[in-house]
């Protein structure tokens, strides 16, 4: 059972490590034509479109899944009314590429309403 915990314990560990490298990638990109970084103004983002954010229960996320050797694809994820929605932008932790994968994760990187 102990030998069990550890590998769940270190399996997660490497995991979460894994993960935040092609988040912070996303994160640490600029909003075209400004200073601010998507991690910085995403959520303001969201908001100046008109969509109220549920603000009990859900609450936004970052999180990424792993879909090739180097490719993820990393997603914020929030919550309006009782619908998850998302904006994701496909990663090349090799590379370094960063390119969005549906159109409000175009807008966001953009700066396009």
């Amino acid at each position: 059972m102990i030998a069990l915990a550890l590998v769940v314990g270190i399996g997660a560990y490497q995991f979460g490590t894994r993960v935040r490298a092609p988040i912070d990638k996303v994160k640490t990109q600029a909003i075209h034509g400004t200073d601010v970084t998507i991690g910085q103004g995403i959520l303001d983002f969201i908001k100046s479109r008109g969509i109220k954010l549920v603000s009990e229960g859900f609450k936004p996320t970052w999180g990424a899944e792993q879909v090739g050797d180097h490719e993820w694809v990393v997603s914020y994820v929030f919550e309006v009314g009782r619908q998850s929605h998302w904006a994701s932008w496909r990663v090349n932790t090799k590379t370094g590429s960063v390119k969005p994968a549906n159109d409000l994760a175009r807008q966001v990187s953009e700066g396009t309403p």
